[in-house]
């Protein structure tokens, strides 16, 4: 009786797999964080950046996964030192991911000046794609932290326009 029932186990558990049922997932929270002290010197109080989308490169499958879709705006002044959740994947196939792709919009994306003025902020270029090493482990929790250099990215112009091109890598999470 014991035999037949660990046949019957086995027989599903094969039959699963060979149809697909069976998932080799994992799950990815993605984290922004900005490293830089040096705005103030920009005369920048707040840099709010709308995201509508990331996305992840899956090497295997050869495709771009969406991680988050829809608009979050995300203080970067604030975030110095700090990370902030930019998307979370419950089930994610597991397997190495190189690329993310980044959205950005203008819509809501401003700079508010040290003397309280909201300014918009223009972005160049509207997606992104930063390179990162990573991988998503069956049954596991994996994170993933993407550091955007605000003093680098950030400039004001002579006409008096805030300009943000991000310069983003990698992060290590601590």
């Amino acid at each position: 009786m014991r035999n037949s029932a660990a046949r019957l186990c086995l027989i599903g558990l094969l039959a699963a797999a060979s149809f697909g049922c069976v998932a080799h997932e994992g799950q990815l929270a993605v984290f922004l964080t900005t490293t830089s002290s040096t705005t103030s010197a920009l005369a920048a109080q707040q840099v709010n950046l709308e995201v509508t989308s990331v996305e992840i490169w899956d090497n295997e499958e050869r495709v771009f996964v969406n991680l988050a879709a829809g608009s979050q705006v995300y203080e970067l002044v604030g975030l110095d030192g700090r990370a902030s959740v930019l998307a979370l994947a419950s089930q994610l196939t597991r397997g190495y991911y190189s690329q993310v792709r980044l959205t950005f919009s203008q819509s809501r994306s401003s700079v508010v000046t040290d003397a309280g003025r909201r300014q918009p902020l223009s972005i160049e270029p509207m997606t992104m794609t930063v390179p990162v090493a990573f991988q998503v482990v069956e049954d596991a929790e994996s994170s993933l932290l993407l550091d955007i250099d605000l003093a680098a990215s950030l400039a004001l112009k002579g006409n008096g326009t805030w300009v943000l091109r991000p310069i983003v890598r990698q992060g290590t999470l601590r």
